[in-house]
């Protein structure tokens, strides 16, 4: 890869992963309000993410499908798994 391709990729990677963490964010202060719209958007972002990743047929995927209704099992995965995963990506490519 050129050297201005690297960065382009770089930066797109990085606020790709800014855009997740917020996306989750979101999600989880609207799922107290039975807000379900936000919390379908924020599912498929993820799911999104996590193929972008190469790790949704593997790892994500079936989790989101067995929490589809089961939200606090949902949020559990997004903040313990989703977010430190996207922490390591955006380290490890500053």
């Amino acid at each position: 890869m050129s050297d201005t391709a690297d960065r382009v990729f770089r930066l797109w990677a990085r606020g790709l992963c800014i855009f997740t963490a917020v996306v989750a964010i979101v999600m989880f202060s609207y799922a107290a309000t039975g807000n379900n719209l936000a919390a379908r958007v924020a599912d498929v972002a993820v799911v999104l993410w996590s193929f972008y990743l190469g790790l949704g047929v593997y790892v994500f995927l079936p989790a989101f499908i067995w929490t589809m209704a089961r939200d606090w099992v949902r949020l559990t995965l997004y903040f313990f798994v989703v977010i430190p995963v996207g922490a390591l990506v955006y380290f490890k490519l500053a």
